[in-house]
């Protein structure tokens, strides 16, 4: 009777650990429907409202500081621009350029051919590019002198390439050619 009694209370307590396992999974699941899913379903909604409001401001400060360094390289530049506006002969100067390359020559005791191809617009219609040759006879040192001259001028001169040769003449004096290729940018 007694090992009838403990097998009755054994199944009976069996019957009670399945009842209670049954009973805390059906309320786990329920729990789980009703609690935690609505929730962690508005924290992926949140997650994502954040990372859409994170996004957001970054493109906001990206603009900002676009327009930011913008304004500072102006700032930083604009002094530098002016000195190139006023390096870029205006049109009407031909003349005045032309002069003082004349004179610079002559202050050396060098001859002076000049060749001027046409102007060729560049940027927009704004400015042109004008390229030049020229061609210096005499000595060495005032070849130099010339070049030291003409890179003190106030004009952008973009010397593209320099060729000098030794002449000898008959008097056994010697002399070197100088031939200067350049552009000059106009306005």
């Amino acid at each position: 009777m007694n090992i009838h009694l403990i097998q009755n209370l054994k199944k009976k307590f069996l019957t009670m650990k399945i009842k209670n396992f049954i009973f805390l999974s059906i309320f786990i699941v329920i729990l789980l429907i009703v609690a935690i899913y609505p929730t962690s379903k508005k924290m992926s909604l949140t997650g994502r409202q954040v990372q859409d409001l994170k996004d957001n401001i970054l493109e906001r400060q990206t603009d900002e500081y676009d327009l930011e360094d913008t304004a500072n390289n102006y700032e930083k530049y604009e002094s530098k621009l002016n000195l190139l506006n006023q390096a870029i002969i205006s049109k009407d100067r031909e003349l005045e350029f032309i002069t003082s390359l004349e004179e610079i020559a002559t202050q050396n005791n060098l001859e002076q051919k000049i060749n001027i191809e046409e102007a060729q617009i560049i940027a927009d219609k704004t400015y042109s590019k004008m390229s030049l040759a020229i061609s210096l006879k005499g000595e060495f040192k005032n070849n130099l002198k010339y070049l030291q001259k003409i890179e003190k001028l106030p004009i952008y001169l973009n010397v593209k390439k320099i060729n000098i040769n030794t002449l000898t003449n008959k008097e056994s004096a010697t002399t070197t050619s100088m031939m200067i290729l350049a552009d000059t940018f106009w306005q």
